[in-house]
């Protein structure tokens, strides 16, 4: 009897898999209307175990296969809607299909003129402090609000020229005119100065062995808002070793492991040597130094 019942299960079991339906849904994350030129994210609802290929069509004449179940894509806002296809194929082979209507809002185009490369890397010591200025070339669709992207508080004017003070980092600024609802000029901005990177052994060996922890310290002294993140380098005889990103000036710990089949010299107390082992920290920023770097 209870052969039977587990018979009868597995059959039913398998009979629903056999029977699921294919699924081609997808939300669109962004808020409604998008705004043109900025990223619309699309995410589809199926389980990714279950699909093997998606294809999605952005409803003006692009279309994109990605193995993946999100995608992003920039509308230019040449209609106000646009008709968004998703095609999924299944591991059964199915293929199915959903549509949806994404609104895109209409947004006049500022022209806007930046007096200085958007992009600023300095070597050495430099000022901690750059201010752009910029010039608004369309008139007429005023007053103009200017979101720096720096969490000050905006500028709303009809004036055409404006200047606005950045310290280290990257700034994304936004230009409305009156009464839009979407930006009519965006412009990211970067500032950034070389990092002196730095960094120390606190607790562990110099040369650790297969098993032993070691932790070190970033004592990396740059200014708020220079360095992005942080990617920790741990090798260990393997070329490229293992790479950990961190957006913190934290300490690290980090448990060497050679794996199975790794020479260990450390197996004897008498010839315990290890590995020398050879760290290196990188402090990444978008100007990418080559010697932002230290061992």
């Amino acid at each position: 009897m209870k052969k039977a019942l587990l018979l009868l299960a597995v059959t039913w079991l398998f009979t629903l898999q056999a029977h699921a339906q294919c699924d081609s849904t997808f939300t669109i994350v962004t808020p409604q209307p998008a705004c043109a030129q900025e990223f619309v994210v699309f995410e589809a609802n199926a389980d990714p175990a279950t699909v093997t290929a998606y294809a999605w069509n952005f409803g003006n004449g692009l279309a994109s296969q990605r193995a993946v179940d999100s995608t992003r894509y920039p509308y230019n806002a040449v209609a106000t809607s646009y008709s968004v296809t998703l095609t999924v194929t299944d591991t059964s082979g199915r293929r199915c299909t959903t549509t949806q209507t994404l609104n895109v809002a209409y947004t006049p185009q500022l022209a806007v003129t930046v007096d200085t490369a958007t992009l600023l890397c300095y070597f050495g010591p430099q000022p901690t402090q750059f201010t752009w200025n910029f010039t608004l070339n369309t008139t007429g669709l005023g007053p103009y609000t200017w979101d720096w992207g720096d969490g000050s508080p905006p500028t709303v004017s009809n004036t055409l020229t404006q200047s606005h003070t950045y310290g280290y980092g990257t700034y994304l600024v936004r230009v409305f005119a009156n009464n839009a609802t979407c930006p009519g000029f965006v412009q990211p901005l970067s500032f950034y100065t070389e990092p002196q990177v730095n960094l120390s052994t606190i607790a562990g060996q110099t040369n650790p062995c297969d098993g032993d922890t070691i932790i070190v310290a970033n004592i990396t002294n740059s200014p708020a808002g220079n360095i992005d993140y942080y990617e920790w380098h741990m090798d260990f005889g393997n070329p490229t070793g293992d790479i950990i990103r961190v957006l913190t000036r934290d300490s690290i710990r980090y448990a060497y492991d050679l794996g199975a089949g790794g020479i260990n010299p450390c197996l004897n107390p008498q010839t315990r040597f290890g590995f020398p082992k050879n760290i290196r920290l990188f402090a990444i920023n978008a100007c990418q130094f080559p010697n932002s770097s230290n061992s």
